[in-house]
């Protein structure tokens, strides 16, 4: 099982950004909740480091001195180069945004995670209901596709959650990186991700898929849909026939 005492939980976040990109004078209350939905899910494995990624942070309020005070929580938030217009923003923009970020944090991440072994990755407002049962069972880093398995051409990769070792952590980080520009132009961060796992050496796994709880604010939908449970409910089984998880060392 992944050793949770040498793995570090690491969380990207925009809290003063809206739907359509533009930058806020204060956090969206919304994002807010997001951020301590997901901090509150992982209060009971006592992670020693949470690490929240957000390069939109300005001035760190009293809201973030709470969340400070509830974890071991410790925030990073660089420059990035991602600037673009409310239409570009609207296609792939959030994936841009990510990269950026994760690209622009590694200097800190590198610094943090130089005694670690793996990372969990989680996007802000999401849970996974079933992590107990997943790191209890991993033997290494894993991730996990989505989308139609029928699907020929883009195949996709969860990028609000997964486990990586830290060296393929900033591999994948600089892949995704190098293919910005295609981001914005054709495919979301999820579709690198993919390619990008589809070059390592990775095992397939009968494993259980991650079980999401969350508020999607680029679709306005949510986990409790029953279009998505559907969704949702294929993916575990496709999963555990070992279709769906792959294991990366």
């Amino acid at each position: 099982m992944v050793d949770i005492s040498k793995t570090t939980v690491i969380i990207t976040s925009a809290l003063f950004a809206d739907k359509k990109g533009h930058l806020l004078e204060h956090p969206q209350e919304i994002r807010i909740e997001r951020l301590l939905k997901t901090l509150r899910s992982l209060k009971k494995f006592n992670f020693e480091n949470v690490l929240v990624l957000d390069s939109t942070i300005r001035q760190y309020g009293t809201y973030i001195s709470q969340l400070i005070e509830e974890q071991n929580i410790t925030f990073n938030s660089p420059p990035i180069n991602s600037l673009f217009s409310e239409k570009e923003y609207l296609l792939n923009g959030p994936s841009r945004l990510e990269i950026d970020l994760l690209y622009h944090s590694i200097p800190f991440l590198k610094d943090r995670l130089r005694n670690e072994k793996y990372i969990i990755k989680l996007s802000a407002g999401y849970e996974i209901k079933n992590l107990e049962k997943i790191l209890a069972k991993a033997q290494g880093g894993l991730i996990y596709r989505f989308g139609n398995p029928l699907r020929m051409n883009t195949k996709l990769c969860l990028s609000c959650f997964y486990i990586f070792p830290v060296k393929k952590l900033f591999k994948s980080i600089e892949y995704c990186y190098a293919n910005l520009e295609y981001v914005n132009k054709s495919k979301p961060l999820e579709a690198f991700l993919y390619e990008y796992a589809k070059l390592q050496k990775l095992s397939m796994l009968r494993s259980d898929y991650p079980i999401i709880d969350a508020q999607f604010m680029s679709s306005n939908t949510s986990s409790k849909d029953l279009s998505f449970k559907i969704k949702l409910f294929i993916y575990v089984i496709i999963s555990k026939m070992g279709l769906y998880t792959f294991e990366i060392k």
